[in-house]
């Protein structure tokens, strides 16, 4: 595990967004976990110095715990799939007054991606009850907890847990839909679709709809027109089999340089770079091989 960014962060908060970034992957940013405003983000001693009545601050299990540290998360998702997912399954489980989510004051995220949706409670056992917040809770998923437990990763552990359905400290990811990588079809809205756009976009197909993750009539034909263009053949284009998906990778590569997309860089300030085995240190040689029968 890596050293907090920044004073105000526990460790165990850390770990927590190193161990959801760990599973989830390039679909999750690191949103945020201090910042110098009201709420759980600032600290007990911030709250107090500028904002002393502040709700963050007021019931017992917010007046124990480190005064210096900030007891907030926020998790930036790319695709509206994503952030609609993530969010029932916080929901679902603060709902059920899952043990695991004990910890958890609040959050805030989308079930529609039209409306915030949020629940809070006032102790570790307390009843659910809805809330909400700007609508930038749209786009990344807000978690708060009770400042008594933001040293303790027992406690706050179970978020990670809940988000991606594994045991914290298991070696294996557990068996997880949004990890399938069967190659796209027509209709489907995901964030594989938007990864296959990109991909075009980068080898200079335009998309009616840009990188929308939604697989339409303007995808449609860009799959045919690829397809048409690196092989003199037709192609149907209602799907990308999972040979096309490969060779499609492979054109992407070669036209980065082996590089992944450089992403938005976040407060963490780090752009990805694609690790590769050293087996493909050298030149990438795009073949055409023998369609045969379709994936």
């Amino acid at each position: 595990m890596s050293n907090p960014p920044n004073n105000y962060t526990t460790p165990a908060l850390w770990r927590l967004w190193e161990e959801i970034s760990a599973v989830i992957g390039y679909r999750v940013k690191y949103g945020g976990i201090y910042a110098n405003k009201s709420g759980y983000h600032n600290t007990r001693d911030g709250n107090k110095a500028k904002w002393p009545s502040n709700y963050s601050i007021q019931l017992d299990l917010d007046k124990l715990g480190p005064s210096n540290k900030a007891a907030a998360i926020d998790l930036t998702f790319s695709s509206v799939t994503d952030m609609i997912k993530y969010t029932k399954r916080i929901s679902d489980a603060f709902s059920a007054r899952d043990a695991r989510l004990a910890s958890v004051k609040e959050f805030y995220g989308t079930l529609d991606g039209k409306v915030v949706h949020g629940l809070g409670k006032k102790s570790r056992v307390g009843k659910p009850y809805e809330t909400s917040a700007d609508k930038s809770h749209l786009w990344h998923l807000h978690v708060s907890f009770f400042r008594a437990d933001v040293e303790n990763w027992d406690r706050i552990k179970g978020v990670f847990e809940v988000l991606t359905g594994k045991t914290a400290g298991s070696a294996t990811p557990a068996q997880d839909e949004s990890l399938d990588m069967t190659a796209p079809t027509y209709g489907e809205k995901s964030w594989r679709v938007e990864q296959m756009q990109r991909r075009f976009e980068t080898l200079g197909y335009e998309l009616d709809g840009g990188h929308d993750g939604a697989y339409g009539p303007s995808t449609k034909a860009v799959v045919k027109k690829w397809f048409k263009d690196c092989w003199d053949k037709d192609w149907h284009g209602d799907s990308v089999t999972p040979w096309m998906w490969d060779e499609l990778l492979l054109q992407f590569l070669a036209k980065r340089g082996l590089k992944g997309v450089k992403g938005d860089p976040g407060p963490a300030g780090k752009d990805g770079v694609l690790k590769l085995p050293a087996s493909f240190a050298g030149t990438v040689t795009l073949t055409a091989s023998k369609l045969g029968t379709t994936e």
